[in-house]
């Protein structure tokens, strides 16, 4: 453990003294996100985290590079998760590079949100839901969104067309992920101004009336 942890350390000095060009060692130490040891994963997330201090303008090559973990066929549901974590923690502006940033962001959330939901029905949804490290990483997903949103210039319709998926969250989901699934809701309505659809109403009752009620 102790020999793996000082190579990361060494993968990490050898990044932030010349990260141009660096394509391999950038890969290997994303790759440690989807380590089996947490140790390792944690390791690896707060290094490139201090990558990114010392070189902010590598944001969006590093979210890319971490977009290849999250959705390689063979990663593991723990491996998604450390990745969504780091990168729902990258600091934006409101710069027009780190707009670019959140914009690329929200379409990896939401990219991932259709893969949880969009082939599953609601009682399949309600157990992927209640299974740990899904839980984790759907609050990891509304985190980032509600996280980037601010900072975004994303066209209204790529919100319109997720809107459903989030009230079946909140109908569905732990009451952590509800109450962060209705305040994006609000942030997007808020800023946006999406009408919601008579279907949404109808098959979300409830969802829509807390939405009233609490915003």
């Amino acid at each position: 453990m102790f020999v793996r942890l000082k190579a990361l350390t060494y993968i990490y000095e050898l990044l932030k003294a010349k990260p141009e060009g660096e394509q391999n060692l950038l890969t290997l130490l994303v790759n440690k996100l989807g380590d089996q040891e947490k140790k390792i994963a944690s390791k690896a997330s707060h290094l490139l985290s201090l990558l990114l201090q010392e070189h902010p303008a590598m944001k969006l090559i590093v979210i890319k590079e971490t977009e290849r973990l999250i959705f390689r066929v063979n990663a593991s549901e723990k491996a998604k998760y450390y990745a969504i974590d780091f990168i729902n923690q990258i600091v934006l502006s409101n710069s027009p590079k780190d707009k670019s940033c959140a914009n690329y962001l929200i379409n990896i959330y939401f990219s991932v949100f259709e893969g949880l939901v969009s082939n599953s029905s609601h009682q399949e949804l309600d157990a992927e839901l209640k299974d740990g490290v899904n839980v984790k990483i759907m609050a990891g997903l509304l985190t980032g969104v509600n996280r980037a949103f601010p900072y975004t210039d994303t066209d209204q319709k790529i919100f319109e067309k997720h809107i459903e998926t989030l009230f079946r969250i909140c109908h569905m989901g732990t009451f952590n992920t509800s109450v962060q699934a209705l305040t994006l809701i609000f942030q997007v309505q808020t800023h946006h101004q999406v009408k919601f659809s008579l279907l949404i109403i109808r098959l979300y009752p409830i969802g829509f009336i807390v939405f009233y009620t609490i915003f």
